[in-house]
C-alpha cells in the first residue's frame, strides 16, 4: 500500500456514511493543502487512482452522486448495493455507446465505398 493510500484510507475512515462523502478534490485539499483553491489535475488523478486501487484491494469505499458528489467509508450495505447498481447501470450505457459508434462506423465506410464504385 502506498503513502497516497494510507493517507486517502485515513480521511475516509473518519467520513463514514453519505452524509459525510468528500469529494476527490476536498480529499486532494486535504492531503496537498494549498493557498490556492484549485489543485493540479495530475493530483486529483492519483488520488481517485488510489480511492480505484483501495476499492480493489477491499476497502468499503462508496461513491454517490447526490448533491456533488462524492467518497465516503459504507455504512449500511444498501450503499455499497446502490452503488455498485449505479455503476453497473452506467457501463451498460457506455457498452451500448460503444457498439452504436462502431456500427454508424462501419454505416459510414459503406456508404463511402458505395460513392467510389
Amino acid at each position: 500500500m502506498t503513502d497516497l493510500e494510507k493517507e486517502i484510507l485515513s480521511i475516509l475512515k473518519s467520513h463514514i456514511g453519505e452524509e459525510n462523502k468528500l469529494t476527490q478534490y476536498e480529499i486532494t485539499g486535504i492531503i496537498y493543502p494549498s493557498d490556492n483553491e484549485y489543485f493540479d489535475d495530475s493530483k486529483c488523478r492519483q488520488v481517485r487512482l488510489a480511492i480505484v486501487n483501495l476499492i480493489e484491494q477491499g476497502y468499503p469505499i462508496v461513491s454517490t452522486p447526490k448533491n456533488g458528489g462524492g467518497y465516503h467509508w459504507q455504512d449500511k450495505p444498501e450503499e455499497g448495493l446502490e452503488c455498485a447498481r449505479r455503476i453497473r447501470r452506467q457501463g451498460i450505457r457506455l457498452l451500448l455507446k460503444a457498439r452504436n459508434i462502431l456500427r454508424n462506423s462501419r454505416l459510414n465506410q459503406m456508404k463511402m465505398f458505395d460513392k467510389v464504385i
